[in-house]
């Protein structure tokens, strides 16, 4: 996790197999950067030039999903994101969403 500095929050975890997974993000210089942790290392979902947060994350495999959401500026909109393996996807809406969690069906 980061050091205690640094303003960072955590929304979800998950387990696969010995390893801990944890969602949320951290904020850097204002913007909040979006990112899961395998085992205390941390890995950027986004790169600080919007502001992202996870929250949710769920493991099949080697395949990591953390589910989250974009905060547009000015007007308290919202873009709700997933990631798989680091791949952002937004989903679309009129107004406003958010993403809070992640389920995967095992075939």
């Amino acid at each position: 996790m980061p050091k205690r500095e640094q303003l960072c929050q955590t929304n979800g975890i998950a387990i696969s197999g010995n390893d801990i997974y944890a969602a949320g993000y951290e904020t850097i210089s204002g913007v909040n950067v979006a990112k899961y942790w395998k085992n205390g290392v941390a890995t950027s979902l986004t790169n600080g030039s919007q502001s992202y947060q996870g929250t949710a994350i769920a493991v099949m495999g080697s395949d990591v999903y953390v589910a989250g959401y974009q905060t547009l500026s000015g007007f308290n909109r919202f873009t709700a994101t997933y990631w798989k393996n680091g791949v952002a996807n937004t989903v679309t809406a009129t107004f406003s969403s958010q993403l809070f969690g992640v389920a995967l069906v095992c075939p």
